[in-house]
């Protein structure tokens, strides 16, 4: 098998990156630098040190044929005394906790596409009727509580079940809660 010295590229946010030459590989281990060093959304290929095409993967980890072309954004127009047209700095506050309440539960009633869970207040749910199993809808997705804790806040744990390739459910996205608050936390009952 042959060997090339090669050097990877790829086009990220602030513009094309490349990497220093390597030294003389077997194609297969070229490719497994692509492909391990692909970011999602983010072409990359490699090259000869020659300027020839070796392997690459498109934004979307498809292969490729070639390198893609790379066209750099237009710089912002300026105005005044060197001042860009688009940076304007503003202080930032910090929210309390019942403003940032009501922009979550404001983002939820538009995202659901409904006039009446903007008219809706929470639900309440009563801490002492917590039961494992139970089922709630939290942000477009059904959760259910899977322990109940014995600590002094009765911290309650949900999580939301998946299924893997071959049909088998396990249990993602943990999230704990002390039982007095728990209906502060956009949670609806099923």
């Amino acid at each position: 098998m042959t060997e090339t010295a090669y050097r990877f590229h790829s086009i990220e946010a602030d513009g094309p990156w490349t990497s220093p030459p390597f030294s003389p590989a077997e194609r297969r281990h070229i490719v497994q630098g692509v492909i391990g060093g692909f970011i999602m959304g983010r072409p990359r290929w490699a090259e000869d040190l020659d300027g020839n095409f070796i392997y690459g993967l498109d934004a979307k980890g498809k292969e490729v044929k070639a390198a893609p072309a790379y066209a750099p954004k237009p710089t912002p127009r300026r105005r005044g005394k060197n001042k860009p047209k688009d940076t304007v700095q503003h202080a930032t506050r910090k929210k309390s906790p019942a403003q940032l309440d009501r922009e979550i539960a404001e983002a939820l009633s538009k995202s659901r596409g409904s006039t009446a869970h903007a008219t809706m207040s929470p639900t309440r749910v009563d801490p002492s009727k917590l039961r494992v199993g139970q089922r709630f809808d939290y942000i477009g997705h059904v959760y259910e509580i899977t322990k109940i804790g014995r600590d002094k806040a009765r911290t309650v744990q949900i999580a939301r079940r998946s299924k893997d390739a071959f049909g088998k459910e396990f249990l993602i996205d943990h999230r704990s809660f002390p039982a007095q608050h728990f209906d502060r936390q956009h949670l609806r009952p099923l």
